[in-house]
């Protein structure tokens, strides 16, 4: 569905969805339509566009509806349905006369505004979520895979007009363009496409111009820069990647994608003896908004770059270990590494990211070895080499790889009260104890068919590594449940309640469930 709420009290003003909502399949553990709303919403002259699709091999709906009632009724309202071959992901853009369209890994599509035909995609450059569409209509988008690069093309003859290799984002005005790359940040004279300035910053994620200060996130950090000069005027430590930068009211907002939000406050400076005062965003206003604790933030920081994400061509293997070394993760920040030798040798691993380097090691000689590595960030590209003892001889392993971007396992159950009166839940925390050890199934998913308030998910969740899906007929229900499972930090994470309208027969895919 696309959502319109009232933004004084959050009441649901209505709600559209264009595609059949028939099954529903498992995406990172949550029940979700073939048809999810991937586009965002994108509301101009009274019309909300937005785009209803998920595999390129089926439907995808393109919708043009009135904002007020989330209709297609009037001119340029339509719901238009493309049988295949492509795939709607990414905010939206808009021109006079049309649409852009991300496609994810593919260049984005170019449609007609007034009615939703195709004129077709791009004809050069990669796929990515940055898409900017400037005031002479051309197209900006990128990057165009791990390394990073943005093209421009127009969009009336979708020719490509300009490449920027190793571009990450970029922000353009009517006389310039500012670059962030995987190593700097850039001025571009528009009309001459020459370098203004440039200044290094590694590990650049994301760009956003407010006023004359140019505001970057990188790897664990934030920094803002003068626009005309390219002069750095303050940088300040984040705790993870910060991918989302927001300006209003003369205050700065950072996520990051270790779910912290910072907030940055503007204090009045003058810019020269004697002129008018204005306001500027500085460092010194930094609060942590966010779940994580602030002595996370110097515990577990260390450098990270974007060249983290690209693996490095192996070299050739050298055989000295008869078994392993094999990776498990445990849990969101932990892996176990098991290993063993031909003879007795003492346990040392040394793990490794740009900039940051540590060893783990036991001193007993052995044959089988394992190591827990802890503190691990995730969406990181770690190494890891083994040292060993071969005929009395030390030795190394080639590097290893621990990425933590294919870390699935769940996260952990936070410490809260229980939302339900105690004396009704024993007895449901021995019904859902007696069930695990009948059935032996402690991990993948459960499906809860008749959920009630919840407390039955509540127990499942917090004795397995299942995540809980409940249905419930009751749409009171529902709400209960999913309000009181939220204030419990489960909901969303390790449980989900959906409406149906039987429990006789439900949307959910065959062979879904543990």
């Amino acid at each position: 569905h696309a959502y319109c709420l009232d933004a004084t009290d959050g009441r649901l003003l209505w709600k559209f969805a264009p595609g059949k909502r028939d099954r529903l399949i498992l995406n990172n553990g949550r029940p979700i339509p073939l048809w999810p709303v991937r586009t965002g919403v994108l509301v101009d002259d009274g019309t909300a566009y937005f785009a209803a699709g998920l595999l390129p091999r089926r439907e995808t709906y393109l919708c043009a509806v009135d904002a007020t009632t989330g209709q297609p009724n009037g001119e340029g309202r339509y719901v238009r349905r493309f049988p295949s071959q492509v795939t709607m992901e990414g905010a939206l853009l808009a021109s006079r006369t049309r649409l852009v369209v991300p496609q994810g890994r593919v260049p984005p599509l170019i449609l007609k505004r007034a009615t939703g035909e195709q004129e077709g995609p791009l004809k050069k450059g990669g796929g990515g979520c940055f898409v900017l569409l400037t005031e002479d209509e051309q197209v900006i988008h990128g990057p165009g895979n791990k390394t990073g690069w943005i093209s421009q093309s127009r969009s009336d003859t979708r020719e490509q007009i300009a490449s920027f290799p190793g571009g990450r984002a970029m922000v353009v005005t009517r006389d310039r363009a500012y670059l962030l790359s995987d190593r700097a940040l850039s001025a571009l004279d528009r009309k001459t496409n020459k370098k203004r300035w440039s200044v290094p910053f590694e590990g650049g994620e994301e760009l956003i111009l407010a006023g004359q200060t140019l505001f970057v996130g990188g790897c664990d950090a934030v920094a803002a820069f003068d626009a005309q000069s390219g002069r750095r005027l303050w940088q300040h430590a984040v705790f993870g990647r910060a991918d989302g930068l927001a300006v209003a009211d003369g205050t700065l907002l950072v996520s990051t994608d270790e779910a912290v939000v910072y907030c940055f406050q503007s204090k009045t400076a003058r810019t020269s003896p004697g002129g008018s005062a204005e306001k500027r965003i500085t460092a010194s206003g930094g609060v942590l908004l966010g779940p994580k604790a602030a002595d996370q933030l110097t515990a577990k920081l260390y450098p990270r770059r974007p060249s983290d994400r690209v693996t490095k061509p192996r070299v050739p293997e050298r055989h000295v270990l008869p078994f392993g070394p094999y990776l498990r993760f445990v849990d969101p920040e932990t892996a176990v590494v098991r290993w063993r030798t031909r003879g007795l040798s003492p346990t040392r691993l040394t793990l490794q990211t740009n900039g940051w380097r540590r060893t783990i090691q036991h001193p007993r000689p052995k044959k089988s070895h394992q190591v827990r590595l802890t503190d691990l960030r995730r969406n990181t590209v770690y190494r890891y080499t083994i040292e060993l003892l071969v005929d009395g001889k030390p030795q190394t392993t080639r590097p290893f790889e621990c990425d933590t971007f294919f870390n699935y396992s769940l996260p952990q159950i936070p410490k809260r009260p229980c939302p339900y009166p105690a004396p009704d839940q024993e007895a449901l925390a021995a019904t859902a104890k007696d069930l695990l050890s009948q059935t032996n199934v402690k991990q993948g998913v459960c499906v809860v068919l008749g959920c009630g308030d919840g407390r039955i998910l509540y127990e499942l969740a917090r004795r397995s590594a299942l995540r809980v899906i409940g249905l419930e007929a009751g749409t009171e229900k529902v709400a209960a449940a999913r309000k009181a499972l939220l204030r419990a930090g489960l909901y969303g994470s390790r449980t989900t309640v959906l409406p149906v309208d039987s429990l006789r027969k439900t949307n959910l895919t065959g062979y879904l469930a543990d």
